[in-house]
């Protein structure tokens, strides 16, 4: 059986002794390896995340949801409803800004009109379920 322990493409017979590589075929070895396009870091890339590098990953993202969240948390109740409101027009404050004077009114108004019926359609619910509630009575066997 014969190694190829030259790198430089020769062969040589195993079991000499004193024929080695020298450090200087090891080093252009490595350095052939590289340019054909199997650097190291894709090398790291393809092995599997540790276990310090998943939690951290976890905690990025869990840092990131929760800054998110306070955000949302942080807006007023008439800002939510714009947003939703808009969101379910399809448009967006940019497009809207975007608008001719005229278009923009119209779109502003019926805007506004929705956020009313959304707040109002709470309160008439809320006082719906009042309304359907019985009446207390002494009159009761």
């Amino acid at each position: 059986m014969r190694i190829d322990g030259d790198y430089s493409g020769s062969t040589a017979s195993a079991g000499r002794v004193g024929q080695g590589v020298d450090a200087g075929d090891f080093a252009a070895a490595m350095a052939r390896a590289t340019e054909s396009g199997e650097p190291a870091a894709a090398e790291s890339q393809k092995r599997p995340p540790t276990a310090e590098e998943r939690a951290a990953t976890i905690r990025q993202a869990n840092t990131a949801l929760a800054k998110e969240l306070q955000e949302y948390l942080d807006k007023p109740l008439a800002v939510k409803l714009r947003e939703a409101v808009l969101k379910e027009m399809g448009l967006t404050e940019e497009e809207l800004a975007a608008m001719p004077p005229a278009e923009r009114q119209a779109a502003e108004a019926e805007i506004s009109e929705r956020i009313r019926e959304r707040l109002l359609g709470r309160k008439e619910e809320g006082q719906q379920q009042a309304m359907d509630e019985p009446l207390p009575s002494g009159d009761q066997p």
